[in-house]
């Protein structure tokens, strides 16, 4: 599909909702006004697990009310949600049947509107006109709070737009700051005591690994563009060196779309691998997470999903969004659980992506393709037991 095509698809697909959201508010101004509180969060899968503390401490003050607290949550980590056991519902919203199906979007949005929540939040600093900001619009018929937010994903005009369909708007700081201070300031800014802290989600037993039943390691070779990926025999050389040093079985991970990285390490490598990639859901994959001894990853959701449920993790880490979600800021007692960042600095951190190196089809972006092996496996070995702590 060229790009233009996709900008003339996302063009009209924009007008069309625009035309639901105005019919389905159609003939529900005068419905009751309930005192339950409505959390609009439908961004990806590790901002979620980032702001699944303040989470916590946000349903906990409005409980403290003796009100209903319901989160309007990204279908894709909405189970994960649950498992928080913070909220009273969580309602699912699939995003791009929200965008390009005018049925679904009209009943979701009709939904929320015949709902009646007295007071909708949207903690989300990265704000998104048709998805987030178009839901508050309509979701509270009486107050809407929001993060005065960024420009990653808005133009300044459609934030200006869309900034005057709040009744509040929680001030930005003016410094850049990594997502849990940001989280933990939105808190602040509703009077809520709240630190940069890592959450803590409950999960059940380690999932099985048929054959594994011993101690192992999980390699994430993929990642939401292959631009961000360590390259595969990267991944192979280090599974070698700590199968080697540990005697620990080395899982691969990953969802379908990661397969050929994945194929790529097991042709790489001289050690054994088990290859769970495409294998697990968000669930299972958790479990699995939360049952091994250490993870490896490129920069995705997985670093996050470790924090969370405890394990130690590596982070193979690129320079575009340096400091925002990597490395963490937290308070002192967290610090066991942050992610270990590994990153090659260059003058040119921070650029969104907007890489100006030039780059070949299917390699990575300079900032990460710098990064070696021996780099990596400084930071996993220091993490590895010892001789005489084989625990």
């Amino acid at each position: 599909m060229t790009r233009l095509r996709k900008v003339l698809i996302l063009r009209l697909a924009a007008a069309l909702a625009w035309l639901v959201d105005r019919l389905a508010g159609l003939g529900t101004g005068s419905l009751r006004v309930s005192p339950d509180v409505l959390v609009v969060r439908l961004d990806a899968i590790g901002d979620f697990l980032l702001w699944s503390d303040a989470a916590c401490r946000l349903a906990d003050h409005y409980h403290a009310e003796g009100r209903r607290v319901l989160l309007l949550a990204n279908a894709s980590w909405a189970e994960l949600a649950e498992t928080l056991g913070v909220f009273d519902s969580v309602w699912p919203l699939d995003r791009r049947r929200f965008l390009f199906d005018p049925r679904y979007r009209f009943v979701m949005i009709r939904r929320l509107r015949q709902a009646g929540f007295a007071l909708a939040i949207q903690p989300t600093f990265s704000r998104e006109l048709l998805f987030g900001d178009a839901i508050m619009r309509i979701a509270s018929r009486r107050t809407r709070i929001g993060y005065a937010g960024d420009l990653s994903n808005m133009t300044d005009a459609e934030r200006r737009r869309a900034d005057g369909w709040y009744s509040h708007l929680v001030p930005a700081a003016d410094e850049p700051q990594m997502e849990l201070e940001r989280n933990a300031a939105f808190l602040i800014g509703l009077g809520i005591s709240a630190e940069p802290r890592i959450g803590r989600l409950p999960v059940a037993a380690p999932r099985p690994l048929g054959h594994v039943d011993d101690d192992y390691f999980v390699l994430f070779p993929g990642a939401s563009w292959d631009a961000k990926c360590w390259p595969p025999d990267f991944f192979a050389a280090l599974a070698e060196r700590i199968t080697a040093a540990t005697g620990w079985h080395a899982v691969l991970a990953g969802a379908s779309s990661d397969r050929a990285q994945a194929a790529a390490v097991v042709a790489a490598a001289n050690a054994p691998l088990v290859n769970q990639v495409g294998a697990t859901n968000l669930n299972e994959f958790a479990r699995l997470l939360a049952g091994a001894r250490l993870v490896i990853s490129n920069d995705t959701s997985a670093v996050h999903l470790a924090a969370v449920v405890g394990t130690p993790s590596v982070c193979i880490l690129g320079g575009g969004h340096f400091g925002r979600f990597l490395p963490y800021a937290v308070v002192d007692e967290d610090l066991p659980r942050a992610p270990y960042a590994v990153y090659q600095p260059m003058d040119c951190y921070g650029c969104n992506w907007a890489c100006r190196y030039p780059r070949d089809p299917g390699t990575p972006f300079a900032c990460i393709k710098t990064i070696g092996v021996e780099q990596v496996w400084t930071v996993v070995r220091s993490l590895l037991p010892t001789p005489h702590d084989p625990a």
